[in-house]
């Protein structure tokens, strides 16, 4: 991108914003899945475009067309051959190397480079499409796309030599849903050629917190090179209190992991929910790790009669998986009209991250467990595997856990950081699970927080109270600020490199 702009680092000083989303666009960039089924769409369609423009294509773009046509039908093969294997069961996967997949598909003969460049000039991704719209709606499906960009990303990706690279082959409940998918297990040597042309990158984010996280981003610094900078946050120690509930109120530890999700604990819970909402005016969100578990919360708690304890003083809303249920503007309506209401919502979803929940939206957020990453999910044990194997023997690299525990902290500080929007905003937030309790996940907290963090257990009411009477002393906001604000506690990662001359 940096060529089709010309843009050109020499001495320059690079500022990346929203620094604390840089991991996961850089994790994007090597992340591409295409199913059977995509693959099947698309030789499809690129036979049917073929057959009807051959004798408009030049001799270079046929062969161009026809080596796409080759390279989709060697990846439904390798699929097909991956699906049919019986001491494989769905769900079940393996790791392929990209020389491995390079060579069962025979792409050494290509130059894929030249064929993206077809692809970038001749826009067939885009014709493909268009004659896809003009079939019948019986010969297709309304809204599905054809994946061609992506396959063509493939082919690039295969051909570098990042040896973080990998590419699994997860075998579906059917054949069409059989995926490949690629991702790098670490982003070392993206700063590379910035490096050694810019004088200076700033990493400026939100919840850039915990700072572990870009340890591969800034590898390629010397540690003298690297400065880290937190600002404070811009409100005053009285209009936040975060309180680390680990026990109920009879001594029993809060634990919300797999092994402890039972009956008794969703019911504890929803006593704790309950307690919560009728003990503040003003929005309460409350999070929690799955949309699963979620739904575990909201079946126990109408089954026992708890919910109705708090739909009696506020109306109740739930995330959902489904995009076209606007939920947080329902909510905001809500807010809008009653000042009061409730919104169960899911951390890592769409309304933890990027959502202003400002003002009288959120003053109680309540984070319910800790959401780390499913290890069962291939990539995830990949990325696992790959960073406990670089840890192996050198002293200071984060092991495979320590990285789930940061992927897992960062979701938290994000959600926690709905809360406070601008320098009169006020909440309280509760953070449920005696695992908070401990140095290496108290310590991941994002600073502002964990300095005004304090253990707390049930009865809430009378630490709510004098919370809030404090509050009310000082003649805060109570007004709904609609546009998000950029006012909030910000951290900075900064990179300082000496000038060349200087540097040895």
């Amino acid at each position: 991108m940096r060529e089709q702009l010309n843009l050109d680092l020499t001495n320059a000083v690079v500022v990346v914003d929203e620094a604390h989303n840089l991991i996961d666009a850089l994790n994007n960039l090597s992340t591409i899945s295409l199913t059977y089924r995509d693959l099947c769409d698309l030789s499809q369609s690129l036979k049917g475009y073929y057959e009807k423009y051959l004798s408009r294509l030049s001799a270079k773009n046929s062969m161009y067309v026809k080596q796409i046509m080759e390279t989709t039908a060697g990846l439904m093969r390798i699929l097909k051959g991956h699906f049919q294997k019986e001491d494989v069961a769905p769900g079940g996967h393996v790791t392929k190397s990209n020389i491995d997949l390079i060579y069962e598909m025979s792409l050494e003969k290509l130059d894929c480079f030249k064929l993206r460049d077809f692809l970038a000039k001749s826009k067939l991704s885009q014709k493909l499409n268009g004659f896809l719209a003009r079939q019948p709606l019986a010969e297709r499906e309304e809204g599905r796309f054809l994946r061609l960009e992506s396959l063509m990303r493939l082919l690039t990706l295969l051909l570098t030599k990042d040896q973080s690279l990998r590419v699994l082959l997860v075998k579906g409940d059917s054949l069409p849903k059989t995926t490949l998918k690629t991702f790098c297990t670490s982003n070392r040597g993206v700063f590379d050629e910035i490096r050694k042309k810019a004088l200076a990158v700033i990493l400026a984010g939100g919840t850039m917190q915990p700072l572990q996280n870009f340890d591969d981003v800034v590898a390629c610094y010397r540690p003298e090179e690297v400065t880290f900078y937190s600002g404070e946050h811009v409100i005053s120690d009285e209009q936040f209190t975060c309180g680390l509930v680990t026990q109920t109120a009879a001594g029993e530890l809060l634990l919300y992991d797999m092994n402890h999700k039972t009956e008794h604990l969703a019911d504890v819970t929803g006593e704790i929910i309950v307690e919560i909402s009728n003990s503040i005016q003003g929005g309460c969100v409350y999070f929690f790790q799955s949309f699963a578990y979620l739904s575990t919360i909201q079946e126990r708690m109408v089954q026992n009669g708890s919910m109705k304890l708090i739909e009696a003083h506020r109306k109740v809303f739930f995330e959902t998986k489904d995009s076209k249920v606007n939920t947080f503007d329902l909510y905001s309506a809500e807010i809008a009209r009653t000042g009061n209401a409730a919104l169960f919502a899911v951390m890592g979803g769409r309304l933890s991250e990027g959502i202003n929940f400002g003002d009288n939206l959120a003053r109680a957020v309540v984070v319910v467990g800790l959401p780390y990453p499913n290890v069962g999910d291939p990539e995830v044990a990949e990325r696992m595997r790959a960073q406990d194997a670089a840890a192996r023997g050198k002293q200071g690299r984060r092991s495979g856990q320590d990285m789930l525990t940061d992927i897992c902290m960062k979701t938290v500080n994000q959600t926690i950081g709905r809360a406070i929007r601008h320098a009169r905003d006020y909440a309280a937030v509760f953070l449920l699970d005696s695992r908070f309790a401990r140095a290496n996940i108290c310590g991941r907290l994002s600073a502002w927080v964990r300095r005004r963090s304090i253990p707390l257990t049930p009865p809430f009411q009378p630490f709510i109270e004098d919370f809030f009477r404090n509050i009310n002393k000082k003649d805060l906001s109570l007004i709904h600020i609609s546009e998000p604000t950029r006012q909030a506690e910000i951290s900075y990662a900064v990179f300082c490199l000496k000038k060349k001359k200087l540097l040895r």
